[in-house]
């Protein structure tokens, strides 16, 4: 849920890119932080009344500690580092996690007392909001479509793209864009640039016309 609060915050309280990834962040780390007094707590438990050899193996147990160590492993692999230098194996190890782990949670929760606790719920929501984040995506794509782009090398680690015709451009927003036709075996890599809207002169039959344009930029280190 906290990658799909991350985007869908800035269109309802004009937050910036920034300040969206910083609470996608830690509410991750709150999560990791709750799951892990979870599991501890539970184990305390567990023991002190003596039923913990008899759950040991079950179901409820193993799912409990997939979530657990998917949940850990998304966390950890989230580091700026890992980013800078090797993003795809971040995103991928993220979203492969992040499936696991949710998986991991819906046995655990559905072994745990068959489900009558009504903690099925909140996975519910989880997975309908990633799906309508998912599809929203693919509508962003279809609905803009294939656009043409001027590409210029500001320095080593700042690239400026100029495109027209994208909707929404204000200071301060993001905008994911895909490049398929540079890297044709990952047709899912994309990068956040940030946005500038300028004028820029064009020529045509009557003159010179004054046309909206979309300046974007992209840092490597704000990965």
């Amino acid at each position: 849920m906290a990658g799909i609060l991350g985007r869908v915050k800035p269109w309802l309280i004009n937050w910036s890119h920034s300040t969206c990834m910083l609470l996608h962040r830690w509410l991750a780390r709150l999560f990791l932080l709750q799951t892990l007094l979870h599991s501890i707590l539970a184990l305390v438990l567990y023991q002190d009344d003596g039923s913990y050899e008899k759950t040991v193996g079950t179901p409820l147990r193993i799912w409990g500690c997939v979530g657990t160590v998917a949940a850990m492993i998304i966390v950890l692999a989230s580091v700026l580092v890992l980013r800078q230098r090797s993003y795809d194996l971040f995103l991928i190890t993220h979203i492969v996690m992040a499936v696991i782990c949710f998986t991991g949670c819906w046995y655990h929760v559905r072994y745990d007392g068959e489900g009558t606790f009504g903690y099925e719920t909140w996975l519910y929501a989880t997975f309908a909001g990633w799906f309508f984040d998912r599809l929203a995506r693919v509508a962003r794509i279809l609905k803009t479509g294939v656009r043409h782009a001027r590409v210029t090398n500001v320095s080593s680690a700042i690239a400026r793209v100029d495109s027209s015709g994208i909707r929404w451009a204000a200071p301060g927003r993001c905008v994911y864009v895909y490049f398929p036709s540079l890297c044709p075996l990952r047709p899912w890599e994309n990068h956040p640039f940030s946005m500038s809207p300028t004028m820029v002169l064009t020529e045509h039959n009557h003159g010179i016309e004054l046309k909206p344009n979309l300046v974007m930029s992209w840092k490597q280190s704000t990965r």
